[in-house]
């Protein structure tokens, strides 16, 4: 994603979380957020992958693999 769209996206992020009263969001965080979402609804990691905009699946898998471990405790 370009520099200014990234910084768009943060602002509006921003912008909703604090009319919600949820504090300082990132858009990053909202990515990871609706990473672990789909994820743990099932959704193949590849997938999901494709959707964050990642080059391999490998990489979605290592951000998100606090999912499984939770889901395994």
């Amino acid at each position: 994603m370009r520099g200014s769209t990234r910084t768009s996206l943060t602002k509006i992020a921003g912008r909703i979380a604090e009319a919600a009263g949820l504090g300082n969001v990132r858009f990053h965080d909202l990515q990871h957020t609706c990473a672990s979402l789909m994820l743990s609804m099932g959704v193949p990691m590849e997938v999901v992958s494709e959707k964050l905009g990642h080059s391999r699946p490998s990489i979605t898998g290592d951000i998100s693999r606090h999912i499984y471990q939770e889901e395994h405790e």
